[in-house]
Order: structure tokens, then sequence, then C-alpha cells
């Protein structure tokens, strides 16, 4: 049967311990800003994307962690907050939020639209080299930027989103369900 699309957008979010600095996690935020990480810190500015966070935004921290996700202004940019928190966007239509990091770095967001395009993205730590998301029962390998992770599907709800499992360096997995078990 088929369903209807609803437009919307959630993320997978965790309560921050203060413990783990964002500097640490994500090795983007210990390289110097290049001329992408200011581009796209001027559009963010312009989309006004992390305005309503009540944050002081300073462009000189933030990073483009990856890009050209499904066009040419889908990006995922990221700003350091406070030492455990970063504030990020998926652009230029995702919206953005404050959050503390979860295991390994996880972040995630969904965006969906009434057309049935589902984009899943979200940003990860350097310990994660690959990231897989199981929807419907079929395996998906997301691309991978700089801390960060992307995957386009057509005609799929974001209900049928099952899991996701973060491939570490070190060869081990750390895997999340995502939706209720029956």
């Amino acid at each position: 049967m088929d369903r209807p699309f609803a437009a919307g957008s959630g993320g997978l979010g965790f309560a921050g311990d203060g413990r783990r600095r964002v500097t640490e996690l994500y090795g983007a935020f210990r390289r110097s800003q290049n001329d992408a990480d200011r581009d796209t810190a001027d559009l963010v500015a312009r989309l006004g994307v992390l305005t309503g966070l009540d944050i002081e935004f300073d462009d000189a921290e933030g990073r483009l962690l990856l890009a050209g996700l499904g066009g040419e202004e889908d990006a995922i940019y990221a700003v350091p907050v406070a030492v455990d928190r970063i504030a990020y966007a998926v652009l230029p239509n995702g919206g953005g939020q404050i959050a503390a990091p979860g295991p390994d770095g996880l972040l995630m967001v969904h965006v969906q639209t009434e057309t049935g395009l589902l984009a899943l993205c979200g940003v990860v730590g350097d310990s994660v080299e690959a990231v897989d998301l199981v929807v419907s029962g079929v395996i998906h390998q997301a691309r991978m930027g700089e801390n960060a992770f992307g995957l386009r599907l057509e005609r799929t709800h974001s209900d049928d989103v099952e899991r996701i499992v973060l491939r570490r360096r070190d060869g081990t997995t750390n895997e999340f369900a995502l939706s209720p078990e029956d």
C-alpha cells in the first residue's frame, strides 16, 4: 500500500556529559579554516539557519564537513558553541540545532520531503570511518565527508529507517536502533 509522504524533519540527539570536548572528537575543528568553510559560513549567515539558536555565531570556528550531498548547495556545516556542544546545519533547507555529541561523536538529522526524498545526515567523531543506514531491511552506505555522513534516498519514508551502524577505524562497530521494535 502506498503511503503519502509528509514533509518534516527530526533528529537523534544525546545528553552531554561535559567530558568530551568537541575539538578532541572532531578533527575538522583542529585544522585551520579554509575558503570552503568561509564561503559556507556566509551562506549560513544569509539563510539565518543558526541565528534562532541563541548562540554567539563566530564564523571563524565553523567548518564545512560535507558538500554536494545531492545538489550544489547541499552541505553539512558545524560550529563548536561550547566545550561539549556543537551547532550544526543541513543546508540549504534542513535547519539546524545545538546538540551534545553522542557515542562516537554521533549526531543525526533526517529531512523528508512530500515528494518522497529522504536525506539522512549527521556528524561523527574521528573514530568512525564509515556509516551504514538500514532502511526497510536494506543496508545503504552513506557518503562520508570530514566528520560527517549523508545519504539521499528517493521514495522513502523516514519511519522506515531501522538502524544506523557506525564502522570504526579499529574494525569494531557501534549500532543504534532508530525505529521501535515490533
